[in-house]
């Protein structure tokens, strides 16, 4: 029995014999029985017909769209001879058969450069061998396929003239059909120039498809227009007397040392005019910002400390309490002093640098975020500065819909606050001095609570040291504060028991940590309670040098921190 021809056999003939010989003889005379068939099917004629299953056979075979020269080469055929079907090609465009795109780099010889597609609707209707969809129906435009259209505007730029005469009367047209929507009435009467309009769409959309880091050469290159006026523009853009997004606060705009490189988003002004659209953006909110901790999140945990760094994290814990911060803020603004509060905690690794600001963060009611350095430290060269720009960006943002000032943690801050280098020495000692000049002019202006934790403070450059208001160094932990640590954290243990074992093995807090996890396994495994000579064991097995029993892992019984 034969099998009963689908749409797409009839379009692979065609294709195949193409593909074969190219098109040589007429060819309603080569293909009279396909034509007859798919121009009934695409309700079109069957030059038409034709000019349609080229198009989709090529983006099929090769994938993306695809131009003239590819379709020549196809067909053998001289380029110009595709010339005779333009009209042919312009007609299935404005019939929504094929779908054009204009790139930005096409030349003066215009149509030639143009990429052609066929509408994904009709590519799935074949290779599904339905019935076509009703490709003219229109449905109504919401206002996020508005601000898609304005944002591709500039698909029509080829060359300055096109820019003056298309793309002006395009978006001046376009706006002027947006005016339905309050959003685009409201900018009119705030009487932004449509340029400015543009750019402000043109950020609203790059956001809404994900972009998180939009820059303002991003934005003036969309524009396509010349270098020269790039230079121009880009500096109206950047000042609020020329710049009314800025002035009238609907945009942020973090500098950069290049003010292409600068940093723009969308203010909360404008993300409330676009609530009123039924389009929400949580650009402000947790959510959204990575390395977020709030403090209901940190578990309680005592620490043990004694001497000066008890003084100074007491001091620290006490001003972080709302009512105590808040007097504290007051002061300083009334004195004209800054109005950060700063801090580095240095000092030896495991001795609970990191879990003090956390626990700080828990008693006081703060949120805290953290930052993974080793994410600034990007592989692409300038995009570091950029990443180190937005956090204090990002933080800001998150501070303000915080009800307590949030913390800001720099956990292991050692690769951004060193000693700078040669700038001779190589391109990433620029990148990392860059990124330090950054920090240094953001701690100079800080309004928050930031802190930064060390383990080589000694090789910490001497320009970060009077930025940070508190210095508390992290001492190497006595016998009676291990003693305690081990009493508190391991109930089982007696008082000589936990004595016993801060005698014999100086760990740090983390290195007890690290026995405590080994003990949960054991007692996972056994079902039974870890007993002392276990313990004991497993402190052994935590030595790196098994013949000395009781090394002490870099401390000495000099020292006065804990965990």
């Amino acid at each position: 029995m034969e099998i009963k021809k689908t749409i797409l056999n009839y379009i692979n003939n065609i294709f195949e014999e193409v593909s074969k010989n190219g098109q040589i003889k007429p060819i309603e005379d080569t293909f009279k029985k396909e034509l007859t068939v798919l121009s009934k099917y695409f309700n079109t004629t069957k030059i038409e017909a034709y000019v349609i299953v080229i198009v989709f056979g090529e983006t099929l075979d090769k994938g993306g769209s695809v131009n003239y020269k590819a379709l020549t080469k196809r067909l053998k055929w001289p380029t110009i001879k595709i010339l005779e079907y333009n009209e042919v090609f312009e007609n299935l465009i404005k019939n929504k058969y094929l779908i054009r795109e204009i790139p930005m780099y096409a030349n003066n010889s215009g149509f030639i450069d143009y990429n052609y597609m066929v509408n994904t609707a009709i590519t799935e209707s074949i290779i599904k061998n339905k019935a076509l969809p009703n490709i003219n129906e229109t449905k109504e435009e919401t206002i996020v396929d508005i601000f898609e259209k304005i944002y591709n505007i500039t698909g029509n730029v080829v060359d300055q003239t096109l820019l003056e005469l298309s793309f002006n009367i395009d978006l001046s047209n376009m706006l002027d059909k947006a005016e339905k929507f309050e959003f685009f009435k409201k900018l009119k009467q705030l009487n932004i120039s449509e340029y400015q309009q543009f750019l402000y769409v043109a950020i609203i959309w790059k956001t809404l498809v994900g972009d998180k880091m939009v820059t303002a050469e991003d934005l003036i290159n969309k524009m396509g227009i010349s270098v020269s006026d790039k230079v121009k523009y880009i500096q109206k853009f950047m000042n609020p007397n020329t710049n009314k997004l800025l002035s009238l606060d609907l945009i942020n705009i973090e500098t950069n040392d290049f003010i292409n490189d600068s940093i723009v988003d969308l203010s909360s002004k404008t993300l409330k005019l676009l609530e009123k659209e039924n389009i929400k953006i949580n650009l402000n909110t947790s959510e959204n910002l990575k390395g977020i901790i709030q403090a209901k999140d940190i578990v309680k945990t005592k620490l043990f400390f004694q001497g000066q760094e008890k003084q100074q994290l007491d001091m620290l814990q006490t001003v972080l309490m709302q009512k105590n911060y808040n007097e504290l803020q007051k002061r300083l603004k009334e004195k004209q002093l800054p109005k950060g509060l700063t801090a580095i905690l240095f000092g030896f690794p495991g001795t609970g640098k990191t879990e003090s600001v956390f626990q700080m963060a828990k008693r006081s009611g703060r949120a805290i975020m953290q930052v993974d350095i080793s994410q600034t430290k990007s592989k692409w060269f300038g995009e570091s500065e950029k990443i180190i720009k937005k956090i204090f960006t990002d933080y800001y943002k998150f501070k303000e819909q915080e009800k307590r000032t949030p913390i800001l943690l720099f956990n292991e801050a050692d690769a951004i606050i060193s000693k700078r280098k040669d700038l001779n020495s190589s391109n990433l000692a620029q990148t990392e001095n860059a990124i330090q000049n950054i920090i240094l002019e953001e701690l100079e202006k800080f309004e928050g609570i930031l802190m930064a934790t060390t383990n080589m403070h000694k090789n910490m450059d001497s320009a970060f040291e009077r930025r940070f208001l508190f210095k508390v160094e992290f001492q190497r932990p006595s016998v009676n504060i291990l003693s305690k640590i081990w009493k508190a954290r391991v109930k089982t243990l007696t008082i000589n028991e936990s004595k016993m074992l801060a005698e014999k093995y100086h760990f740090t807090g983390g290195q007890i940590n690290n026995i405590i996890r080994k003990m949960e396994m054991q007692e996972v495994i056994s079902g039974k309670k870890t007993d002392f000579e276990i313990i004991d064991r497993f402190c052994k097995e935590e030595l790196f040098d098994k013949k000395n029993k009781s090394i002490k892992i870099g401390f000495s019984n000099t020292g006065k921190q804990a965990m």
